[in-house]
């Protein structure tokens, strides 16, 4: 084994900010096979990202480049904050992917923010992420109508399905899984169609129920 092949398999962070002048970005810096942190921000790199760059990643900003095109459908990017991804020339356009979309309008604040309405306080409590894997089936538990905003009269026909589709589309874009989020294209779409009667009481609906 080579000097060059152990150096690869115990590196876990390449920071190369500031130090490439051009060219375009690493095809699959996989090949360093304990690689978690890659930072290729404020160079020129230029063309587009090949999907399969950053599988292996946890984290990487590409921030600050010339680089264009649709982001890899990857945890890397799904997960990354925009401040990884920003100032480039083509990268962050609205129309290019249901991905770029999510990153814009933070489909994840949506779903915190839709709780933190229905229920009157901040959701922290309600995030799936925030749950230690003890408490899961405690939560899933949970009646709907005990987690409300008790201020506000409890809602009723037809309001009541109207709160439950919030509840659902809420908790599932906060799922700690990136992946598992809906796109803020399928969240448009609940909204506008048409609603199927609760199969149950709505006093009895559950967390559960609605992931």
């Amino acid at each position: 084994m080579n000097k060059n092949t152990k150096i690869s398999q115990v590196l876990e962070s390449v920071d190369l900010s500031g130090s490439l002048p051009s060219g375009s970005i690493p095809t699959n810096p996989g090949q360093l096979q304990h690689l978690s942190m890659f930072n290729l921000s404020h160079n020129s790199l230029s063309g587009t990202i090949a999907p399969t760059f950053s599988i292996t990643l946890d984290s990487v900003d590409i921030s600050n480049n010339q680089l264009e095109g649709p982001l890899p459908n990857n945890l890397p990017f799904l997960d990354a904050p925009l401040e990884s991804l920003k100032n480039n020339k083509g990268l962050c356009e609205l129309a290019q992917t249901t991905v770029v979309n999510d990153l814009l309008f933070g489909v994840y604040s949506f779903g915190v923010l839709a709780l933190e309405i229905i229920i009157g306080k901040h959701p922290g409590d309600l995030i799936s992420q925030f749950w230690p894997q003890s408490l899961i089936p405690i939560a899933n538990d949970l009646l709907l109508v005990d987690i409300l905003d008790e201020r506000p009269s409890q809602p009723t026909k037809p309001i009541n399905v109207e709160v439950i589709m919030i509840a659902r589309l809420a908790l599932a874009c906060s799922n700690k899984n990136p992946r598992s989020r809906p796109t803020m294209d399928q969240v448009y779409k609940a909204f506008v169609t048409v609603k199927s009667p609760l199969p149950e009481q709505f006093s009895m609906i559950r967390l559960g129920q609605l992931h």
